[in-house]
């Protein structure tokens, strides 16, 4: 529920923003809605194997910590890649908002590969957080919790 709040407030802030800075354009709320749906997938696998991780220790803040700076800096740094999370999703935003670009004006592949993208963290991340957790109910870890 928090992230449905978190992606209105977004959506509202960018369509505020947007027509301040651009005279009549609006991007396309829909392109926005689905591009950050398909694309926060990727972004759940990461939180996956970060919660799957926090199983075998219960000292998880300094390593969720530097994880968050480091996939922040991946995003960011680096265009369109396949093993980085979110990756495809952030330039499909960027064009987005700058140049009111569509999700029909890119290509199959760019668009598959987006979705490979969130697909294959997703499932990283599910695997992870299955494999770890029975690991720690067969070793005793879960018993403090």
């Amino acid at each position: 529920m928090q992230s449905v709040i978190s992606l209105f407030f977004i959506t509202i802030v960018l369509l505020i923003s947007n027509s301040l800075t651009q005279n009549i354009q609006v991007f396309s709320i829909t392109t926005f809605m689905v591009t950050v749906i398909v694309g926060i997938f990727s972004l759940y696998g990461i939180g996956l194997i970060l919660a799957s991780i926090s199983l075998l220790s219960k000292e998880i803040n300094l390593i969720t910590t530097v994880s968050k700076i480091v996939v922040l800096y991946l995003i960011i740094k680096f265009e369109s890649n396949l093993f980085i999370p979110f990756s495809y999703a952030k330039n499909i935003i960027a064009e987005l908002i700058v140049n009111n670009k569509p999700l029909s004006d890119y290509s199959l592949y760019y668009l598959s590969m987006f979705l490979l993208n969130s697909i294959i963290f997703f499932i990283i991340g599910l695997t992870c957080f299955n494999f770890l957790e029975r690991f720690a109910l067969r070793k005793g870890k879960l018993v403090g919790y």
